[in-house]
């Protein structure tokens, strides 16, 4: 019952009488954010006996500096610098927090509005010419970096002013080697949720069905795919959305595929006895674009969707 409302929300439900949608009503509520936060309480709690605060509740579920996009903080993390108080407020993390909170303005009012204004808009997303889609695809992806780690950065250094050692969320994520080194990189919280309290679950229950008992890599994959097209749905009902959850879900089962048989044949089924550097540099091409792909399709700019 607790989730019928964010799924309603999700699915774009409009108001009768009214020209805007639900999801746009309550959106500055940072509901996403507030439901993971939710869940993640209610899983990692309903063992523990002690009843926790109305307070430290609320404080943890609508912490400002997170509350609209993050990164997804984890209660006993969170109380921990709440109950150390005062201690943690010094002149150090003051001013590493106020380092933190400049840096990501420059993220966003610098390097996104300028992505956003002198690349973005050479290309119209319409044209299905080569040129543009490239255009697009590859704007997008750095727009979206320097946003979501502009506010992600204000985040953790706003939390670290008020004393609270927010999750970092982003690692230079263009380095990734590959799809499970990609979500280490890009919105670490989100990644780490998603194992959590997605995937753990889903490969739990495959492995205690007597069918899928024989075949781990079959319960690993389909409880990774499962978990991306959860991820695309929890961003909202569009085609764009579950298209870009399930591509994300293809790569990782394609990378989890590989590592197994590599493992199993005691040898790299792709690059062979190849340079450990040749292969981190091609690992690195790959997976730069592969990501901008998924992410191209995310953002709802591909005309070919």
């Amino acid at each position: 019952m607790l989730l019928l409302p964010l799924i309603l929300i999700k699915a774009g439900i409009k108001i009768s009488d009214y020209p805007f949608r639900l999801s746009d009503f309550i959106s500055f509520a940072g509901v996403s954010y507030i439901s993971f936060r939710i869940i993640s309480v209610f899983v990692d709690t309903r063992a523990d006996s002690k009843i926790i605060s109305p307070v430290k509740y609320i404080n943890y579920l609508i912490f400002i500096p997170t509350l609209l996009i993050g990164p997804i903080d984890r209660f006993a993390r969170f109380n921990a610098d709440a109950e150390r108080g005062y201690h943690n407020l010094t002149q150090q993390r003051f001013l590493e927090g106020w380092k933190l909170l400049v840096l990501g303005v420059a993220y966003k009012c610098i390097g996104a509005a300028a992505i956003d204004r002198y690349w973005l808009q050479m290309f119209d997303p319409a044209l299905k010419d080569i040129s543009s889609m490239a255009g697009n695809m590859y704007g997008y992806y750095f727009y979206l970096f320097f946003d979501f780690a502009g506010y992600s950065s204000m985040a953790i250094g706003a939390g670290k002013m008020l004393g609270f050692d927010v999750p970092i969320n982003f690692n230079k994520p263009f380095i990734a080697v590959n799809p499970q080194d990609f979500w280490r990189r890009f919105h670490k919280s989100l990644g780490d949720w998603l194992r959590d309290y997605f995937f753990m679950p889903f490969y739990q229950f495959f492995s205690r069905k007597k069918t899928f008992k024989p075949y781990p890599l079959m319960r690993q994959n389909i409880s990774l795919f499962l978990t991306f097209v959860l991820m695309g749905c929890w961003n909202g009902f569009e085609k764009h959305y579950l298209l870009s959850g399930a591509v994300f879900g293809l790569y990782s089962v394609t990378h989890n595929t590989y590592i197994y048989y590599s493992k199993k044949k005691n040898r790299d089924l792709i690059f062979g006895q190849m340079h450990p550097r040749m292969i981190k540099i091609i690992s690195v091409f790959v997976m730069f674009n592969l990501a901008a792909f998924a992410i191209y399709i995310f953002s709802g700019r591909c005309p070919l969707i």
